[in-house]
């Protein structure tokens, strides 16, 4: 292994993690404080479990682990919840901003412009898209850092942080920490579970680093009147040009996202679900009906979305996988680390069903 291949390794892995999810971070960080820290420690050591088969996506981890081939119906349709709900959440933002560049559309309009472009891009294919997907990430990183200095240089508050709401940082830092998995292909890349691992570590805390100063710096840039979406905050005290640079790269990097779920998603109805021989035609359209359920749906709130998919979708899914890393793990310390993570997160799954 070289070792240009190990850093290519970890900036794959904070490539595929680092999305709009950071825009919910500061209004998290004001309302809980302190415990905002813990979250974000806590995520490093809980993203870490998908080393326990680094060769499989969540239905095979499902499959292989518990020795059930049909749980990977299990965990697609798992996966069909998680995806549905965030491009719920990325046509929201679309909706928002894309009026912002081209002042013809509405709220409405551009939410649907948005969903069924994403849609198209998906159903045909990612050749030469996933390159497109990783520039934009490093746009994202770049711009993550320079407004970071920015919020800071600028900055006239002097915040002070508490401990406040317990469980409200939970939610946005598992959506901020969630992307399309690149354990896989890593692990094609290292070709050895212990790098792979390692990597994983330091990829996690260079995100949650970034995370915590992105989060910092831009409440007390703005203040405790953060609205939910920073985004809907920055355009009200940023210059006009750098915000168009934002919305622009914050449009691009979720059509990108969304084009990939669609892809992963058609690829799944079509192992997973549908049986041999049925046309690619038939999933097409069964994505198209998804689409046009979505994009039906009366406006939701961004928080709240982000708590249905990170306390109740999210949750469940490492509720599993933290069972199958329980049946696995022989070291008894790491069994009694496990069980105090699971008891964690049932605690947050009960709070996302109040």
């Amino acid at each position: 292994m070289r070792k240009s291949d190990f850093i290519y390794a970890i900036f794959l892995l904070i490539s595929t993690v680092i999305g709009v999810g950071i825009f919910a971070l500061p209004y998290a960080l004001n309302k809980s404080g302190y415990w905002f820290l813990f979250w974000l420690i806590f995520y490093i050591y809980t993203f870490l479990l998908e080393n326990i088969s680094p060769k499989e996506n969540f239905p095979g981890i499902l499959a292989k682990g518990f020795k059930i081939p049909k749980l990977k119906i299990v965990g697609w349709l798992l996966d069909l919840l998680t995806y549905s709900t965030t491009l719920l959440i990325y046509f929201l933002i679309a909706g928002e901003f894309l009026p912002k560049i081209f002042p013809f559309l509405t709220f409405d309009s551009g939410k649907i412009v948005f969903a069924f472009l994403s849609l198209l891009l998906g159903i045909l294919g990612l050749a030469g898209f996933a390159k497109l997907e990783s520039t934009l990430a490093i746009l994202m990183i770049i711009l993550i850092l320079f407004f970071s200095g920015y919020f800071l240089v600028n900055s006239k508050i002097d915040l002070k942080l508490s401990f406040g709401d317990p469980l409200f940082s939970y939610a946005p830092l598992v959506f901020a920490y969630t992307g399309i998995s690149a354990v896989p292909i890593v692990y094609d890349l290292l070709k050895d579970k212990k790098k792979v691992f390692k990597a994983s570590l330091i990829s996690y805390i260079i995100i949650a680093f970034l995370y915590f100063v992105f989060a910092l710096s831009s409440l007390k840039f703005i203040g405790p009147s953060i609205e939910e979406l920073s985004l809907i905050s920055f355009s009200k005290v940023l210059p006009s040009f750098l915000m168009k640079i934002i919305i622009y790269l914050t449009i691009f990097n979720i059509l990108t996202t969304a084009a990939t779920f669609f892809f992963y998603l058609k690829r799944g109805l079509k192992l997973e679900i549908l049986k041999p021989g049925i046309s690619s035609i038939f999933s097409d359209f069964l994505l198209l009906f998804l689409t046009i359920f979505l994009v039906s749906l009366p406006k939701m709130g961004f928080i709240s979305l982000i708590n249905f998919l990170g306390e109740i979708v999210l949750g469940l899914e490492f509720l599993l996988i933290l069972v199958l890393y329980y049946l696995l793990e022989k070291n008894k310390t790491l069994k009694i680390l496990t069980i105090f993570l699971g008891v964690v997160l049932i605690m947050a799954f009960i709070h996302g069903l109040r």
